[in-house]
């Protein structure tokens, strides 16, 4: 019933978030170490199937309408 696919995708975000807060920790602690401050920047790059691009796509564009 999707049980198993639901629990994993859980239990990956709970993993992604852990490993977000402890990367914030350990950054900071270095920071604090040098006494300075670290500057960070990133770009996201996210892979989706051209369906999920337009479904995407289309909540957006009825989030935006509705202001």
């Amino acid at each position: 019933m999707g049980s198993d696919e639901e629990g994993g995708a859980a239990e990956e975000e709970r993993l992604l978030e852990v490993t977000n807060i402890l990367m914030g920790a350990c950054l900071l602690g270095v920071a604090e170490q040098l006494n300075g401050e670290i500057d960070f920047s990133c770009h996201l790059v996210m892979l989706l199937s051209e369906y999920s691009i337009e479904q995407l796509r289309t909540g957006l564009l009825q989030f935006m309408e509705s202001f």
